[in-house]
């Protein structure tokens, strides 16, 4: 409860007292840390919600006050979000999710950030790093499927990523599993012409 009333101070204050705003988002991060810890709050999606929100807010908002706190944080949003999808369960044994629209959209843009990452890691030669983002990206866009498994959008997402990672394996020296992973994508989207060909491509290139 400290954690949502910092949190709430910090949106009211954001646009005209930022000393005092990040004071209290950073207030709520620490509750908020403790409320996820807690036997009574972890298993409540209101709890991980909230805990997303902290981070996200942490990860967006570009006050220099916050530099020291951005490492890990929208991995952390991002987790906590996926856990808030899970965590609870109502009477009939469907999943009870806070605000699911809010953490869809949320992970949603934490996804594509993450595949634009990697789009520029691969681009500076840095495929090992490149790799790892678009694996986080297809992490998120698994758990967004797993809510809306007709969602032809998000299962071609899905394969659009495992498309650039099995590029980033194949140049990173890994050349059979960046293959494997070729191989789901075309698998995934049999339609899509841009799957065989990068299969093909990669086949040409070993």
């Amino acid at each position: 409860l400290t954690a949502w009333e910092s949190l709430g101070t910090y949106e009211r204050e954001r646009e005209n007292n930022e000393e005092a705003a990040i004071k209290a988002l950073l207030e709520a991060k620490e509750n908020i840390d403790g409320a996820v810890l807690n036997d009574a709050t972890r298993g409540k999606s209101k709890t991980w919600k909230r805990r997303g929100d902290v981070y996200w807010f942490i990860y967006t908002d570009k006050s220099p006050r916050l530099l020291l706190h951005k490492d890990g944080a929208p991995d952390t949003a991002a987790s906590s979000y996926m856990r808030a999808l899970v965590v609870e369960t109502r009477g009939n044994g469907k999943p009870k999710i806070e605000n699911a629209a809010d953490i869809g959209n949320k992970l949603l843009t934490l996804g594509n950030t993450l595949f634009e990452q990697g789009l520029d890691k691969f681009n500076s030669s840095d495929f090992k790093a490149s790799d790892a983002a678009y694996a986080k990206a297809f992490t998120i866009f698994s758990a967004l499927s797993n809510q809306d498994p007709e969602n032809q959008g998000i299962q071609r997402q899905l394969a659009i990523i495992q498309l650039y990672r099995s590029m980033a394996l194949f140049n990173g020296g890994e050349k059979e599993k960046g293959i494997a992973m070729a191989k789901e994508a075309m698998e995934a989207q049999p339609k899509d012409t841009v799957m065989t060909q990068n299969l093909i491509s990669l086949y040409l290139a070993n």
